[in-house]
């Protein structure tokens, strides 16, 4: 029989216990479920492949600071963004949405509508500092997104005297210059910062890793000195330890996969699978890995409920953070969608869209596809045919999901943004037709862009020997093309640019006039105005009056070029046209 004093301890005892048990528990439930009160960093490298990463188990690159950071961090082995298109994804990445919710659809004309509030409001509301730094001129403030952030820098691709230079991207190192000086500005710990961070050429990369990879793996490797000196930065300062990193990338890169080099034209797994890694404070969960289904609109309400800020309405992106907190949790089955309008805006080819489940991916384009992801990860069996019953099931869910795909016109773009833009290749040189025009049975259906993909490459080769300053090769490879494809406006835009900036004027008057001639002719004479006018500019010389007025002639308008020629003998003298003209015969 136990005695008073026995009991007295023992009751003792359970009480202690009890208060122990109950300030573990509490201890547990604020450190899983407590607001983070540290900064929160978002980095989204430029066409960053997951693939391309050894800790998503490639051996071809080595990125040991990727590698530390994945150590502190939970690992999503398959992410997804919504574009393979940067402002687009971007977009997404910051407001929970998808394209077709935000109005954010291509690189250009489709500006961020003001009542598209983004993750850095609603952080501000919170009271968090908000920067965006940006590493390409597809962020520009100008798009929208400047407008969401308290401080927004964009300055990449000026020269000196602030006017658009050869670069449309500054190099990541010197973004995250002016990352660091603004997180030493703020004095706080309390901050969102967005970093998106692109590369230079291969020859950049840090310690020589360039040696022996593909210039692809290079920029990886460049990426990952850049991320390095970030987390070093941050943990000198003591704002890693606690705070959140995100690491992700705005799309992939095709190198070649499905024919296409780069991004933008197909919804394939290269083009729209991402990194994503994200660093808990206090590094919960490093080093694993979830095999959960997760979109790049997931990021935003993610880091607002790891804030403790509230969730807006109308997003469509969940929170990860039961799957963040436990290795056990998940989420339910769900189907990503994404979409590329890109390829009707840049050469008038058909646009697309697709649905990808935890198999299969189901395109909905001018072929329609369907893959198992599972047994075909490369995507080359198209079972569309084979398996009509599931491919319909999902054509269904996309289309109540998305409604039709009735893919809009872009707005009227500002001349100082479309000459940046179309020096890159991201501006066609024909208007987009409106959207109603697809409706027209008469008309012929828009081509497949797989299909041509090696005209598009091409194109882009030629768009990136020009932004190199090789202009002659530039010159023989938008030539190449256009032997190749008489009808593709952009490269006979960009070609004509070209030959004007080189001198060489006859071939630069039959590129413009084989340009014009591919407009309809109730809007031929117009946009014959508009671009003879801004050829002329301010003080326009006789080797271009010369031009300007050929080109009337060969459009049929000899009315035109007699008034032009009349203004030019005023501007320049009748001896100065005269020898002009003779150089163009």
């Amino acid at each position: 029989m136990i005695g008073p004093r026995w009991r007295y301890r023992l009751v003792l005892s359970l009480i202690w216990i009890a208060v122990v048990a109950a300030a573990v528990t509490g201890w547990l439930y604020a450190r899983s479920s407590g607001p983070a009160y540290g900064p929160v960093v978002v980095v989204s490298v430029e066409s960053l492949r997951a693939d391309h990463l050894p800790v998503y188990g490639d051996a071809g690159v080595r990125t040991p600071a990727i590698d530390a950071l994945a150590a502190d961090s939970v690992i999503f082995d398959r992410a997804y963004a919504h574009s393979p298109l940067t402002l687009p994804s971007t977009v997404s990445l910051l407001s929970g949405r998808l394209p077709f919710q935000h109005g954010v659809r291509d690189e250009a004309g489709f500006p961020l509508p003001p009542s598209v509030s983004l993750l850095p409001q609603w952080l501000h509301r919170r009271g968090f500092k908000t920067a965006g730094i940006v590493s390409s001129c597809l962020l520009r403030s100008d798009t929208g997104l400047g407008q969401a952030f308290g401080f927004f820098d964009d300055e990449a691709g000026r020269a000196a005297d602030g006017a658009p230079d050869r670069a449309c991207g500054r190099d990541g190192e010197d973004s995250l210059k002016v990352a660091e000086r603004w997180i030493e500005s703020v004095g706080s710990a309390r901050f969102f910062l967005f970093l998106h961070i692109d590369g230079p050429a291969p020859s950049a990369a840090p310690d020589g890793q360039a040696a022996g990879l593909s210039p692809y793996d290079a920029r990886v490797a460049y990426a990952d000195g850049v991320i390095g000196q970030l987390v070093a930065f941050l943990k000198k300062r003591g704002l890693y330890n606690g705070g959140i990193l995100v690491l992700t990338s705005d799309h992939g890169e095709g190198l070649g996969d499905h024919g296409e080099q780069g991004h933008g034209l197909l919804l394939d797994e290269a083009a729209l699978r991402t990194p994503l890694i994200v660093k808990m404070p206090r590094r919960d969960g490093g080093g694993r890995h979830s095999e959960a289904l997760v979109e790049q609109a997931d990021i935003a309400p993610t880091l607002l409920d790891l804030v403790g800020a509230p969730r807006p309405s109308g997003l469509v992106g969940i929170s990860l953070r039961r799957v963040l907190d436990s290795p056990t949790a998940t989420i339910p089955d769900r189907q990503i969608y994404a979409e590329t309008i890109a390829p009707r805006d840049l050469f008038g080819w058909s646009a697309a869209r697709s649905l990808t489940g935890r198999r299969y991916r189901y395109l909905d384009g001018a072929r329609p596809g369907l893959y198992d992801l599972e047994t075909d990860p490369s995507e080359r069996a198209n079972l569309a045919a084979a398996d009509a019953k599931t491919a319909g099931q999902m054509k269904a869910a996309l289309d109540k999901l998305a409604g039709s795909p009735a893919w809009p016109a872009p707005a009227e773009i500002p001349e100082a943004d479309r000459a940046r833009l179309a020096a890159f290749g991201y501006l066609s040189g024909l208007p987009v037709p409106e959207p109603a025009d697809a409706a027209d049975s008469t008309a012929d259906p828009p081509a497949d862009p797989g299909a041509l993909i090696g005209v598009a490459n091409r194109y882009f080769d030629g768009c990136r020997l020009a932004a190199q300053g090789r202009t002659d090769a530039a010159i023989a490879e938008l030539q190449a093309v256009t032997a190749a494809a008489p009808t593709l406006a952009a490269a006979w835009d960009r070609l004509a640019g070209l030959l004007v900036e080189s001198g060489r004027f006859k071939n630069a008057a039959g590129a413009l006039t084989s340009l014009l001639k591919l407009y309809p002719e109730d809007a031929r004479a117009a946009e014959a105005d508009r671009r003879l006018a801004a050829l002329l500019g301010t003080e326009p010389t006789a080797d271009l009056f010369a031009v300007a007025s050929s080109v009337w002639t060969s459009l049929g308008e000899k009315g035109r070029a007699a008034e032009l020629r009349s203004a030019a003998r005023r501007a320049v003298g009748d001896a100065a046209l005269r020898k002009a003209e003779a150089g163009l015969r």
